[in-house]
């Protein structure tokens, strides 16, 4: 027993001895091993989404377990955050008597990205329109959604310190971030530490020796990988839609435990608006150490100089308030200049050179659209699909096309290809509210078909771009939530009460 001790105390007096040494290294010839940093796994996977959120706006900030978070106490504008770091007042872990507590997960839309005010965005006029309907009772509204979110970062959130806050009720709004192109690597792979183990690597990292051995070990891990995998990455949407299902159904399997009921809510999207532009503002978005954030197939994808059918007369009708970041956005649209004949003469001529390319065909087909050319315009947009029959932003012009035509039917169809094709804007998929509506239908939760409602309300004009509703549709969404909330009889419910 004696020698076990010994050993043991000659092992912590041999690893002290190499701490202090190394942490004496470290100081006095400033040297710090290398590893996988935070930084090198974002270069590496192309985590342009991660890089951006991680400081949005200057209110957000990186998080080692759900990756960013709204920082505690703004008072910025819409983000309003208490000491817990989610939008609206203080709130304790353990709710007042008599208190019926909401608690809403999502991302920028209940936020109110574009609102003017707090005020409009729909979780909060849902809790005025209940207190309202229901003056003697106190409700309490937790909205912990944040901007770029997705469904796997709302279910760990919710695992962590949703379910401690026991909500009687929980709303659940993802979608438009989960189907988007981020980088190499899925939002599943990048969240799958579990609590326990980010909690001890930040304890492991104040000893130099730790870090020491991350550094050498790491670096051979990564090469090894490397070098197994000689397969060329390949773009991934931040969540499938298959691993959407299965985040709210845990979402709605942990809410259920703790007592509390659910409601989903599909997500409305404006099928007129242009694909592939959201990300265009952010192709040059770089680490600190200046290397390009975004994959290059992104990159190429979203340079090229590939024109749009845009009316900018109805723009200005469904925007007549345009806000400065989507007007940003709409003019990162390329657009040949100068005279319409010179345009159309200089792509003819690649043409005739025998260097028939989706650009010049596209480009074309917009020119003679701007001629009111519509069957010239017609031919060469068919041309063009005939090469590339997934392209989204050609199927964008063919919709504005028909639009012109006055073929209605087709240009709706075009529009919804178009919306399905493009994973370079945040806008949601109909895989995706799909799989909502047959989860509520298998486990009876109730859904509020806000898509429906839109499309049924002059969808198009109820957004602020693509993917934002405007104060109206938030009015429509807080009143859909409280038809919905009626018939559950939690009403009359809490009338008793």
């Amino acid at each position: 027993m004696k020698k076990i001790l010994w050993g043991i105390l000659i092992v912590v007096i041999l690893l002290s001895a190499l701490e202090l040494s190394l942490r004496a290294v470290f100081v006095v010839f400033h040297w710090a091993p290398s590893g996988l940093t935070p930084e090198k796994s974002i270069t590496q996977n192309k985590l342009w989404q991660q890089q951006l959120f991680s400081n949005f706006l200057g209110v957000q900030q990186s998080d080692p377990y759900l990756l960013w978070k709204f920082k505690p106490r703004l008072n910025k504008h819409i983000f309003v955050t208490n000491s817990q770091g989610t939008l609206g007042p203080e709130y304790k872990t353990k709710k007042s008597p008599g208190t019926f507590r909401i608690l809403l997960l999502g991302d920028s839309s209940p936020v109110g990205l574009g609102l003017p005010d707090r005020r409009y965005a729909f979780g909060e006029q849902f809790e005025r329109l209940l207190t309202e309907n229901l003056s003697n009772q106190k409700f309490e509204l937790i909205n912990a959604a944040v901007s770029g979110y997705t469904s796997a970062q709302g279910l760990l959130w919710f695992r962590k310190y949703g379910v401690k806050l026991k909500p009687d009720l929980v709303l659940i709004y993802f979608g438009n971030n989960d189907a988007s192109y981020n980088g190499y690597i899925e939002d599943k792979e990048l969240l799958s530490r579990l609590v326990w183990m980010v909690s001890l690597q930040e304890f492991l990292s104040n000893f130099a020796l730790y870090r020491t051995l991350r550094g050498i070990l790491l670096p051979l891990k990564e090469k090894l990988l490397n070098t197994a995998d000689s397969q060329p990455k390949r773009l991934k949407v931040r969540v499938s839609a298959e691993d959407y299902y299965h985040n709210i159904e845990d979402i709605v399997r942990l809410a259920r435990q703790s007592g509390g009921k659910v409601m989903l809510m599909t997500v409305p999207v404006p099928r007129q608006w242009p694909p592939a532009i959201e990300f265009k503002p952010f192709v040059n978005l770089q680490t600190k150490a200046g290397q390009p954030v975004m994959a290059e197939e992104s990159r190429n994808t979203l340079s090229q100089e590939m024109a749009y059918c845009l009316d900018w007369s109805e723009i200005k009708q469904k925007y007549p308030q345009i806000d400065y970041w989507t007007l940003n956005v709409l003019r990162q649209v390329y657009a040949d200049t100068g005279n319409l004949d010179s345009s159309i003469q200089s792509h003819q001529q690649k043409l005739d050179a025998g260097k028939d390319t989706v650009v010049d065909l596209n480009n074309l087909a917009v020119l003679y659209w701007r001629k009111q050319d519509y069957l010239k315009s017609l031919q060469y947009i068919t041309q063009a699909l005939a090469l590339d029959s997934a392209n989204a932003i050609l199927h964008y012009n063919l919709g504005m096309l028909a639009k012109k035509m006055g073929d209605s039917l087709s240009a709706s169809g075009e529009f919804e290809k178009a919306k399905e094709l493009d994973f370079y804007s945040l806008r949601t998929k109909k895989a995706y509210n799909d799989k909502l509506k047959s989860l509520a239908q298998q486990q009876k939760i109730s859904l509020v078909d806000l898509d429906s409602i839109f499309l049924a309300n002059h969808n198009e004009f109820l957004f602020i771009d693509h993917c934002h509703p405007k104060p109206e549709g938030h009015r429509l969404m807080a009143e859909a939530l409280l038809e919905k909330f009626r018939p559950t009889g939690w009403m009359d419910a809490l009338n008793k009460n």
